[in-house]
Parts: structure tokens; C-alpha cells; sequence
């Protein structure tokens, strides 16, 4: 079940961060890019809920952030991973 939904773009640092720490706690996650013509429906997104600021994070419990907020990051790896 895929409880994270993460924006990002494959050029972004601190996308790569969040991806990085969810990949080791095993927390699924579904990866939307916002960049490119094909992605424009999620840039708008992002923009109109977030500002312009990557990556922007998404849980299933209403958990969000958009940058690289590692309190609620943490929530979220604790709340869906299954490594410590």
C-alpha cells in the first residue's frame, strides 16, 4: 500500500534527501514528477497548494511539507516505515 506521495524533479537535492530516507525506512512512496510538459498537471498542483518549493510530501494521515521539513519527514518514517 503506498501510504507517501512525493513531487519532485530528478535535479532537486533535497528530493533525492527525502527519497533516500524513505527508500532506507521501506516506506512505499509514488513518485510524481512536476517537471517537463507531460508533467505540467502536477507542477499546478504543487504550486496552487505549496508554493514552488521541492519536494513536497504528501502522507495518507494528512502529514505535509514541502522542502526539507525533517520533523514531519521523521513523523512520516516512523508512522510508515518498517526499519528503525
Amino acid at each position: 500500500m503506498v501510504n507517501v506521495t512525493v513531487y519532485s524533479s530528478k535535479t532537486c537535492g533535497r528530493c533525492t534527501v527525502v527519497k533516500t530516507q524513505l527508500e532506507k525506512y521501506d516506506v512505499s512512496y509514488l513518485e510524481k514528477d512536476v517537471k517537463g510538459e507531460e508533467n505540467e498537471v502536477n507542477m499546478d498542483y504543487i504550486k496552487e497548494n505549496y508554493g514552488i518549493s521541492l519536494p513536497v510530501v504528501e502522507a495518507a494521515d494528512g502529514t505535509a511539507f514541502n522542502g526539507l521539513d525533517m520533523d514531519k519527514l521523521n513523523h512520516i518514517l516512523k508512522t510508515y516505515g518498517t526499519k528503525e
